[in-house]
């Protein structure tokens, strides 16, 4: 039978979904039991989202878990690392107010709060001991646009702005952890050259 390369025909009409697309997809083979789908992860087939729901509703958590860590070990390995770091929440104020977060608060809330430089200081030197070797400052975005009392803050500190405050403390706990002297010599030291 010849085919003739010159008829026109209407073009396919893309899927109107997500959904729509994978539905004209091959179909999967039948799924007998979980254990069926739970095979074919394991293999590195992949699995859509029927079969992920079908999982979700009909497979043992354990199997579920362990199906997961063996295609995790096979894809990045058993190692875990990480980065010994202190937290240093500067400041819990922020001008915005996201739906997700849970860190930020208005001045007067419990919790709310701006790190001075002693504090960090402290908190830098509990990180140390503790065998740290990264500091990680936290902080709300540009509170002293919105409220009185960051400005306030900023400017018994000798700032304008949150973040050349961050960025000063930063400087504070790298020229701390670099001296020997003790620690509110260090700061009045760095306090007085950033007043020059």
């Amino acid at each position: 039978m010849a085919t003739n390369l010159h008829t026109k025909t209407a073009p396919e009409a893309p899927p109107a979904s997500f959904e729509d697309a994978l539905a004209q997809t091959a179909p999967e083979a039948p799924l007998a039991s979980y254990e069926n789908a739970l095979a074919r992860a394991r293999e590195g087939r992949g699995i859509r989202r029927d079969t992920a729901l079908f999982l979700s509703n009909a497979a043992p958590l354990d199997a579920l878990l362990a199906a997961a860590a063996e295609v995790r070990d096979r894809g990045k390995g058993s190692i875990v690392s990480f980065s010994r770091k202190v937290f240093i929440p500067l400041t819990t104020l922020c001008r915005d107010y996201c739906s997700y977060c849970t860190f930020r608060k208005d001045p007067g809330q419990p919790g709310a709060h701006f790190m001075t430089p002693d504090e960090v200081l402290a908190l830098a030197e509990q990180g140390r001991r503790a065998g740290c070797k990264e500091a990680l400052f936290s902080l709300g975005d540009q509170p002293e646009r919105i409220f009185p009392e960051a400005r306030e803050f900023l400017s018994r500190q000798g700032f304008a702005r949150t973040l050349d405050y961050v960025a000063a403390m930063s400087e504070l706990v790298l020229e701390s952890r670099c001296s020997r002297t003790p620690q509110r010599f260090e700061r009045q030291r760095w306090l007085d050259a950033r007043k020059r």
